[in-house]
């Protein structure tokens, strides 16, 4: 079953292959040190963009691992808010997408935050953010014009672009999700040498900027094109670019 690993090519079915990856991130990876700590940053030999930060602890315990996608994809905005995440390493941050300062922009935006604690966040600060957003679920069109032609029939019409960040569930932050549609910028099939598994990276323009798409091709009814339009539900993990 697609995951948010298989989505850059990693095999992680159930704890066992978890801990297995991680085991090999602890021991391949490159050390990144923070006060109280630090993230082991792994990617596979050929360095197709495909990351794990794990987070481990003062006393060298692991505490967690993300996965991530470093690609050509970029946003800016302004931070209103940075939610504590599970565990202090890891944490969320609420961005005014294009905008200059907080409630003005093209929409708020919540993404997670793999090393979150390489830098620091504050509430009114100038971010640029490369973003990359694995798929949950995705559709795509050869053409712009298809897409217009399946609108027609759609239960829910969505322009082209189009970009709806999740809603807030009670008292609870806004979770790092969104459904947006998107032309195709690029689009290239990779493969993670850790485990010569295939993926797709797309680099998607829509409302607010552009996003490296990733996913497994087993989410794919038809591949995605060049040219091409993509729609679908992401969950978005970012990293502070210059």
């Amino acid at each position: 079953m697609p995951n948010h690993f298989s989505c850059i090519g990693f095999h992680v079915t159930n704890e066992k292959s978890f801990h297995i990856l991680l085991e090999r991130a602890l021991r391949f990876g490159d050390s990144v040190d923070f006060d109280g700590g630090s993230y082991v940053h792994f990617q596979p030999e050929d360095e197709v963009g495909a990351e794990v930060w794990v987070a481990v602890d003062e006393k060298d315990a692991s505490v967690g691992a993300n996965p991530h996608f470093s690609g050509s994809g970029r946003i800016q905005g302004c931070i209103e808010a940075v939610y504590p995440g599970p565990t202090p390493f890891e944490a969320s941050v609420r961005v005014w997408v294009n905008g200059t300062r907080v409630g003005e922009g093209d929409y708020p935006l919540v993404v997670d935050l793999p090393t979150f604690r390489t830098r620091t966040w504050a509430a009114g600060e100038a971010v640029t953010l490369q973003v990359a957003a694995f798929a949950h679920e995705v559709e795509s069109w050869d053409t712009a014009a298809d897409y217009e032609a399946a609108q027609a029939e759609a239960p829910r019409k969505r322009a082209l672009p189009s970009f709806t960040p999740a809603p807030a569930d009670g008292d609870a932050p806004p979770p790092a999700d969104a459904f947006f549609t998107g032309r195709v910028e690029s689009f290239t099939r990779l493969t993670n040498s850790e485990t010569e598994r295939v993926f797709f990276h797309l680099v998607v323009a829509t409302v607010g900027g552009s996003y490296d798409v990733v996913l497994d091709p087993e989410l794919c009814e038809r591949e995605p094109r060049e040219g091409g339009v993509v729609q679908g539900r992401y969950w978005l993990s970012a990293r502070a670019v210059p």
